[in-house]
């Protein structure tokens, strides 16, 4: 996309660059289309691009064959060659349109700018013009709304417009989705009429009303720099997504609300992007982890994998409901510590940065914290803990007496075994301060229970790798949590 903008114009002669044209310093490490060569136009679709690379090396394609080559400039002259291209044979008419581009722009003399088209002229006058005032092809893409008669787009609202190079228009106004056409003809733009979808959002209707009207009353569009401005009825301004990958990994997100509802930021739900195209986290009670991709500031997440610990109706019900508006997520925007994921039905997910992972429940409250860091070697196992230890709750609820007996016993070797209420598990640990890693859970055998023990220990079991914070009370009894998840996890009394 060729978006460049001078300060002072200037005019060409017959085959002849302006003495005082700045160097092109903005065209460096963008793809340029070739619009004009001798004076003839070039189609778009021809496909004959440069990119000036700002290492000095210049790639591109002659509309048959790729090719590379160095340059360099010294202000307003340009030296270019040798050029290296592939040998693949087209139509004679597009063979001898490559074989003129390339002898130009291996004669390369003198660059410089015209608004915004690069003009190449080469040592015997011909003239190569890449881009240019109106160019459609600078239009062409997805360009992100950022105000509508100068009032910014609320956060979290996401309007977009996406011009095609067929005269497709499609976009989102931050709520529906719309479609039309459009077409251009040098600065000027027609657009509509356009069709959209009904639904009704409350943060975004107001602004996707007034952007809907004023881009089908258009009339003009300009670029200048990064930003697309487009006037008629009203202004419109559309800048580059500023978006990325790299922006959500490095940190835990925590919610803090869902489709305009207040989340409470205990619970832990979570979500952590890792550089590997995984995210995984907290959804208020199970911990869960998916595929996810970018592409600008369009997401996809999905399909997601879970633990199945039962948890009160109402944190199941707000649990299913962030599970399923994650795998329906279609675009993200971050402003600072705030994060806000858009899903196809409108609604929006906002997320705050989290320094660290949410307390533990009652770190304020006086349990002591068993082993002290002081007394135990880091990844040592703790004396104070091993031994045999009985379930008394499950995720903050009492058990049942007499319904399910659920038990793990830590070795000092670093090992422990159990029963989940129905089948014993064997696995490994280690202790530094208050922070427990249990790893390799294996189910050791195969038996079957009721429905509710078997759910119940399916959800204990699939929780035991989570496990990160270990503390014992004052009464003795030990309580192993996931911080994650806002703190869920199980209390234990010494076994007799």
């Amino acid at each position: 996309m060729l978006c460049l903008a001078l300060a002072l114009p200037m005019s060409l002669g017959a085959g002849a660059a302006t003495a005082q044209s700045p160097s092109p310093d903005p065209v460096l490490d963008q793809e340029l289309t070739l619009s004009e060569l001798a004076g003839a136009a070039i189609a778009p679709d021809s496909g004959i691009t440069a990119t000036f690379a700002a290492d000095g090396s210049v790639t591109g394609s002659g509309g048959c064959n790729t090719y590379s080559a160095s340059w360099k400039s010294d202000g307003t002259s340009l030296t270019v060659g040798p050029i290296a291209a592939t040998l693949s044979s087209c139509d004679s008419s597009t063979d001898a349109l490559e074989s003129s581009y390339l002898a130009a722009l291996q004669a390369a003399a003198t660059w410089s700018l015209d608004g915004s088209a690069l003009v190449i002229v080469s040592a015997d006058g011909t003239t190569l013009v890449y881009g240019g005032e109106g160019d459609s092809a600078a239009l062409a893409g997805e360009w992100p709304l950022v105000s509508v008669d100068g009032t910014p787009v609320p956060t979290g609202v996401m309007a977009s417009a996406d011009f095609g190079p067929d005269g497709a228009l499609t976009g989102s106004g931050g709520c529906n989705q719309f479609s039309g056409t459009y077409t251009s003809d040098g600065a000027s733009i027609t657009v509509g009429p356009l069709a959209s979808t009904r639904k009704y959002c409350e943060d975004s209707s107001t602004i996707e009303g007034l952007y809907l009207d004023a881009l089908q009353g258009a009339s003009t569009w300009a670029i200048d720099g990064g930003t697309l401005i487009i006037e008629g009825t009203g202004t419109l301004v559309f800048g580059e997504s500023t978006a990325s990958a790299d922006d959500l990994t490095g940190q835990t997100w925590i919610l803090v609300s869902q489709a305009g509802e207040a989340v409470d930021p205990s619970l832990g739900t979570s979500a952590t992007f890792g550089a590997d195209g995984r995210v995984t986290g907290g959804g208020g009670c199970n911990q869960y982890n998916a595929s996810y991709s970018t592409d600008g500031d369009t997401i996809a997440i999905g399909p997601i994998s879970a633990t199945r610990m039962a948890c009160p109706p109402h944190v199941d019900a707000a649990e299913s409901a962030y599970f399923s508006a994650l795998e329906n997520a279609t675009g993200f925007a971050i402003d600072g510590p705030d994060l806000v994921i858009a899903t196809t039905d409108g609604s929006t997910l906002e997320f705050q940065a989290q320094a660290g992972p949410p307390p533990s429940p009652g770190a304020s409250t006086g349990p002591t914290a068993v082993p002290s860091a002081a007394a135990v070697p880091s990844g040592q196992p703790s004396g104070d803990i091993v031994g045999a230890w009985t379930m008394t709750e499950y995720a903050g609820q009492a058990l049942p007496g007499g319904m399910l007996h659920i038990g793990i016993t830590f070795a000092a070797d670093g090992t422990f075994s159990g029963n989940g209420g129905c089948n014993d598990f064997t696995g490994s640990w280690s202790l530094d301060g208050t922070r427990i890693a249990l790893s390799g859970v294996v189910p050791a055998t195969g038996g079957t229970c009721d429905a509710t023990s078997q759910s119940l220990e399916q959800g204990f079991l699939s929780l035991l790798p989570f496990l990160d914070t270990a503390q014992i009370n004052e009464a003795g009894t030990l309580s192993l949590v996931s911080a994650l998840a806002g703190g869920t996890g199980f209390s234990f009394a010494p076994a007799n």
